[in-house]
């Protein structure tokens, strides 16, 4: 028994050297390596290409030695390669260079691009209805087309949005071997951040001439003729870009959770903190001190983000409601005083069409931001404001109308709601139904009521606010106490100065 117990220990002691001797080989062919590596580096120092290439096989292989090797094992020769690649200032300097003259290609070529804003999905889409046309066309089955191939899918984000964030998470990949963390905040801020930036400034040059293109077109057609027509191409390259702010948000909140980004924004904090004297950074980027609150490392460009958002929404709201107003002026310009049934006909004719339209346009908004519905919901918030805004300055400038024009405007107040939001096509001719509620309205709905009130009430109303010699304040309580209180004393003044029914 006591022979086959030496027996084993010299086996263990055999292996423990062979070990040795493996781990030792293994160290100098990672040495040989990183030299290789460090020597084609400085051959290639002025051919950015293949200087990335270099890199990259370097970058690759130790990721490779992460996954395949033992923990002890690891330890000895992590970073032997990564050493070479960050060797000095230079190599550095010239790396961030070199990955910041790759980006610039690729956004150089989205500028380029026809449609940089164009929804992915859409071009998906329109690729797959391409080969079933080409499909039909050589004499399928029955020749018929896939029913479902007209609807419109639009994704989360456009070619411009989706390269940007590919490019920041590629550098995410290929940054995460960088041990040395004063060099990996370096590359986020010179490199992560300005093409973030660069995207954001883009977006908001476009806005304009997305803007300026869609106000053009104006009229959307129907689904059936929607593809590939101007209007369509102009407001689907509008929604691509408020989709791509949007889905640029979130991935902003996202990679500001990460542990790598909360770590790079915790080292700037404590960099400021010790420009003023709070401490010192070590060689590794760790600091002394530190303390305070700690907002994102992307806080600023998340905020421009959203303040950007802010202005598409905006603006496209203005841009809708002008255009809707500009088609109502038939329907405004024949007013609400006509006799029962007069010409209720010519009047719903008027205003069927700029419903068409003002449908045709929310309803594509709606559906183009069905993933950023937060973004569809300030919008549709803005939208009903300001058409509440027009509808009230409407009706207090009407100088008189009949019983029978105040109820085709309650309905048709209802039909206008119903377009603007999107929601059904609206009645045809004078077959009209009454609209579900204007109770969104708040401010066209106290005006209505005003309206409807009978002689005497509106007298007792025009003496509780008095002729303009009242008190304001005074004034203000009396409209409070009557309902009336989202109105100005000066449009209850006028709309109780219209001739009533």
């Amino acid at each position: 028994g006591g022979g086959s117990d030496g027996n084993d220990g010299g086996s263990e002691e055999e292996d423990n050297r062979r070990l040795s001797i493996s781990a030792a080989v293994g160290l100098c062919v990672i040495d040989e390596i990183a030299a290789k590596v460090d020597h084609d580096l400085e051959q290639a120092k002025d051919l950015p290409g293949i200087y990335r290439q270099i890199v990259d096989q370097g970058l690759l292989l130790e990721r490779k030695l992460k996954v395949d090797l033992k923990r002890d094992e690891l330890v000895r020769i992590k970073g032997r390669i990564m050493d070479k690649i960050i060797k000095d200032e230079d190599r550095i300097r010239l790396w961030i260079s070199v990955e910041k003259n790759f980006a610039n290609q690729d956004l150089k070529a989205i500028r380029a691009s026809d449609r940089p804003w164009m929804p992915l999905g859409l071009r998906e889409e329109e690729e797959e209805q391409m080969q079933q046309k080409s499909s039909s066309s050589q004499g399928g089955a029955s020749g018929r087309q896939n029913p479902e191939a007209t609807t419109r899918v639009v994704a989360p984000a456009s070619e411009c949005a989706a390269t940007t964030v590919s490019l920041i998470q590629e550098f995410q990949q290929r940054f995460s071997q960088l041990t040395n963390k004063r060099v990996r905040l370096r590359f986020a801020e010179e490199i992560e951040k300005p093409l973030l930036r660069l995207f954001l400034a883009f977006s908001l040059e476009s806005l304009p001439s997305l803007l300026k293109s869609a106000k053009r077109a104006r009229d959307l057609p129907d689904e059936k003729q929607a593809q590939g027509s101007a209007a369509t191409v102009a407001w689907d390259d509008l929604m691509g870009w408020m989709c791509s702010i949007s889905y640029m948000e979130g991935r902003l909140r996202a990679w500001g959770d990460r542990p790598t980004y909360i770590m790079l924004n915790e080292m700037q904090q404590q960099r400021q903190q010790a420009s003023r004297g709070g401490g010192e950074l070590d060689g590794n980027g760790d600091g002394v001190g530190g303390g305070g609150s700690v907002s994102s490392f992307w806080d600023v460009e998340e905020k421009e983000a959203a303040e950007l958002g802010e202005r598409g929404i905006f603006d496209l709201v203005e841009m809708m409601t002008d255009i809707s107003w500009r088609q109502m002026r038939p329907w405004r310009s024949l007013g609400h005083h006509e006799e029962l049934g007069a010409n209720s006909t010519q009047v719903s004719a008027s205003l069927s069409s700029a419903l068409l339209q003002m449908r045709r346009r929310s309803a594509h908004v709606r559906r183009s931001l069905q993933r950023s519905k937060t973004h569809w919901r300030a919008i549709e918030t803005r939208l009903v404001a300001m058409l509440d805004k027009s509808l009230l300055q409407y009706m207090v400038s009407l100088k008189s109308w009949s019983g029978f024009g105040l109820k085709r405007l309650e309905a048709e107040v209802g039909l206008i709601r119903k377009a603007v939001l999107g929601d059904d096509q609206p009645s045809r001719g004078g077959d009209r139904k009454e609209p579900d509620s204007t109770r969104q309205l708040v401010r066209t709905e106290a005006g209505l009521r005003i309206l409807q009130r009978r002689n005497v009430d509106v007298a007792q109303l025009r003496m509780q606010l008095g002729d303009g010699t009242v008190n304001e304040d005074q004034a203000r309580n009396a409209l409070n106490s009557l309902g009336f209180g989202v109105l100005k004393v000066d449009e209850v003044r006028r709309l109780c100065a219209t001739s009533p029914p």
